[in-house]
């Protein structure tokens, strides 16, 4: 499928086919993509736990209401988590991992670099949130991202806000990492009888959405 032709058949789950597990090398896929995800000056500013089977147990006690259906039944639960505690040894991390991978010229002056770095993620951590707005917002880019990816995968997802995140802190004791749950996604495949599937899919006209200056 082509871009637009993804835009217009990926839909959102409803109910998965309990029976149905994504392959391992899909799951080594889906890592791929997110590891791969864009965020803002680079800051990777997340962490995410992927679940299947009886380790979805450890999850499910977050999952409210009708959502716990879907948890059960599809393949994996992926949790989206954003990083609390972005300092010095982070941005350290974060440099060294650039200057690897050849991002800057050999023999180049690189502390302008590090320095343009260090300053923006602590302007970003200074605010009075902290840096979470900011933190999800990237959190919030790579979900996107993997959503956009994951027909071409053949996988089906729903991203699912019926959580307690406070609780799902707890349960995965994310605190102790420096951690917050911000995002759960269900992973996996479509039952026959998801109704979802041939809905027709309801947008705003481009004019209402759209103004070309």
């Amino acid at each position: 499928m082509n871009p637009v032709q993804i835009s217009q058949t990926r839909y959102t789950a409803k109910h998965y086919d309990p029976t149905k597990k994504i392959p391992a090398e899909t799951i080594e896929d889906i890592k791929e993509i997110l590891r791969n995800a864009p965020s803002s000056i680079n800051a990777q500013p997340w962490h995410f736990y992927l679940a299947e089977g009886e380790a979805k147990e450890k999850i499910i006690p977050a999952i409210i209401d009708f959502n716990v259906e879907r948890a059960r039944d599809c393949s994996h639960l992926l949790v989206c988590t954003i990083e609390t505690k972005i300092d010095d040894e982070w941005v350290e991390k974060l440099f060294q991992k650039e200057v690897r991978d050849g991002r800057y010229r050999p023999g180049a002056d690189l502390t302008p670099f590090y320095k343009f770095r260090h300053d923006e993620l602590a302007m970003l951590q200074g605010g009075y949130d902290k840096g979470e707005i900011w933190t999800r917002e990237q959190v919030a880019i790579a979900t996107g991202f993997l959503l956009f990816a994951l027909p071409q995968l053949g996988i089906d997802s729903t991203t699912m806000g019926a959580v307690d995140f406070k609780k799902l802190d707890e349960l995965l004791d994310l605190k102790a990492v420096n951690r917050k749950a911000v995002c759960v996604v269900a992973l996996g495949y479509r039952s026959e009888g998801d109704k979802n599937a041939t809905r027709p899919k309801s947008r705003f006209a481009k004019e209402d959405v759209f103004t070309t200056l």
